[in-house]
This record gives C-alpha cells, sequence and structure tokens, in this order.
C-alpha cells in the first residue's frame, strides 16, 4: 500500500484509494462523496463495515450537506 500513496478511504463502503494527489482526493470527493460513484481507477480494494456495526453512521454525508444547506 505504501508503494502507491498517499491513500485514502470513505467509509461506511470501505472504499480504499492509492494516488492520492490534491486533484485525485478532489474527484474523490465530487464523484465519490457528493455523486455517490466510486472513482473507479484510483480504488485498490473494498472493504465495506458490517451493516451491525455501531459506528456505521447513517446517511452520515447527506446529514452534514443538509447542515450546510441550512447555515
Amino acid at each position: 500500500v505504501c508503494t502507491m500513496g498517499p491513500v485514502a478511504v470513505v467509509y461506511p463502503e470501505g472504499t480504499w484509494y492509492h494516488s492520492c494527489t490534491p486533484e485525485v482526493l478532489e474527484r474523490i470527493i465530487q464523484e465519490h462523496l457528493i455523486g455517490g460513484t466510486p472513482v473507479a481507477e484510483y480504488i485498490i480494494t473494498e472493504r465495506p463495515l458490517p451493516p451491525t456495526a455501531p459506528s456505521r453512521p447513517s446517511n452520515l454525508l447527506q446529514q452534514l450537506l443538509a447542515a450546510f444547506k441550512r447555515e
């Protein structure tokens, strides 16, 4: 993994990304976090959290976006 770094991970999906330059991170934010579509060309692996994991946020991104819209 270190040779493919820097890396980033998106939870709860558990999508691991390699080669995370600022430009790649911007794509991950726009396409995966906001758009809901993982950026396939940078995926290392996918290890989702189990559905019963107590720390699994439900719609966390939607909640955060809604909170920012209210401000």
